[in-house]
């Protein structure tokens, strides 16, 4: 049996990231849509969000940055998890993060693993909590 297969909105101004993040991705069986400044992630996720099992982006991008896009998800997406990731190393960045309403941190140069490892826990840990609503309100199955 094949493990997960998730669908993730990259969103990093870098080219070379975002082909290191799509291609790490789809060797690992997950589907991969990129956009380079939050306006062009928006435009994607105005699509089809509920195709999207999580966003990851940078913080630092011309156009829209990733804390207002952070700030953006969090009120149309409330159900999408996003990581945050940036090189610059402000103390402050990952609360800046997290209080914009991103599920997860992390900081560049990070490791393929570190990222994955992540990447997945933030996935799995949002479809766990999901699920618990769910049967606390009545709505999941059995």
């Amino acid at each position: 049996m094949t493990s997960l297969s998730y669908r993730v909105l990259i969103v990093d101004d870098e080219l070379p990231i975002r082909k290191l993040l799509k291609g790490f991705l789809k060797l690992s069986g997950h589907e991969c849509v990129a956009a380079s400044n939050g306006v062009e992630a928006l435009r994607e996720l105005s699509k089809c969000s509920s195709t999207f099992d999580a966003v990851v982006t940078d913080v630092v991008m011309p156009e829209m940055d990733g804390i207002a896009l952070v700030q953006e998800i969090s009120q149309k997406y409330p159900d999408l998890p996003v990581m945050v990731m940036t090189g610059f190393s402000d103390k402050f960045s990952a609360q800046k993060a997290i209080n914009a309403g991103a599920s997860e941190f992390i900081k560049k140069p990070f490791s393929i693993t570190e990222f994955s490892f992540r990447l997945n826990k933030m996935i799995q840990n949002h479809k766990d909590m999901k699920r618990t609503v769910q049967k606390q309100r009545g709505e999941g199955g059995p």
